[in-house]
């Protein structure tokens, strides 16, 4: 995998990508995620703050559709947007430790005693 350049993808085809051009978009959320991390660190998320800034960067994608930006624009904007994903899917969410309410069976919920009930299952 080369450098990817965001602004040459004349070389795509119609519908579904290449497996190279999927090497090439995969390649460039690669570079921006460690953009990313070399301007910001790596600190720990908790889900909102994830939220948060996925949003911002969807509010970018939104800005380059209706500004009716060139393709490279808005190319560049949603391979941020899943740099962003990434990142968060692949550091510790801040709160993971924080334990997890347990879905009440259904005989707690219900009376139901049988655990593969169709109407309580």
């Amino acid at each position: 995998m080369g450098n990817p350049n965001l602004d040459d993808w004349s070389h795509a085809t119609e519908g579904r990508a290449s497996i190279a051009e999927r090497d090439r978009i995969l390649a460039a959320i690669e570079l921006e995620l460690a953009r990313a991390y070399k301007l910001h660190g790596c600190p720990r998320w908790g889900r909102h703050e994830a939220f948060a800034i996925i949003l911002e960067e969807m509010e970018e994608v939104k800005r380059a559709v209706f500004d009716d930006e060139p393709i490279a624009a808005l190319r560049k904007e949603l391979i941020q947007v899943a740099a962003m994903c990434v990142r968060y899917l692949e550091t510790e969410p801040r709160f993971r430790d924080v334990e997890q309410p347990t879905r009440p069976t259904n005989k707690e919920m219900y009376g139901c005693l049988r655990e593969d009930c169709a109407w309580h299952g």
